[in-house]
């Protein structure tokens, strides 16, 4: 199935900024590519990565396994962005990062599970998420 890939901005302020433009594009390239790379059998992951903000700040500092809905075989992995991260050249390749560790987070627990979970292909399609992104993204 593959992964859904969404975010909790800490604040209004954040829609204009840069990385949340780049975020878009990577998000709307995984998409595209997912159904080439990724077994419709395999477990769904629910990525939410929270980000700081005037409104909001992520109440853990670490990655969290959340709930693991079985009729759909979801598993939600909230990720919180370092503040340094959003301002950062290379936040691209700081996300995709974020997002391969939670990938290797979902895939201990599909596999307690005992639910289909390509690890290979997941982090293949991370890394392809970046490939075409522009400067000016």
């Amino acid at each position: 199935m593959a992964f859904f890939l969404g975010g909790i901005m800490g604040g209004p302020e954040q829609s204009c900024k840069r990385f949340y433009k780049q975020m878009k594009a990577i998000t709307l390239r995984q998409e595209a590519l997912q159904s080439d790379l990724i077994e419709p059998e395999d477990g769904l992951v629910n990525v939410v990565f929270l980000f700081s903000g005037t409104l909001f700040h992520p109440p853990f500092a670490d990655m969290r396994v959340g709930r693991f809905i079985k009729k759909e075989n979801r598993l939600e992995v909230k990720v919180p962005v370092p503040p340094d991260a959003i301002t950062a050249e290379d936040f691209p390749q700081r996300y995709v990062a974020l997002l391969k560790q939670a990938i290797i987070e979902a895939k201990k627990v599909f596999d307690k599970k005992r639910i289909p979970f390509s690890l290979e292909d997941h982090l293949a399609l991370a890394d392809k998420s970046l490939e075409g992104l522009t400067e000016a993204t």
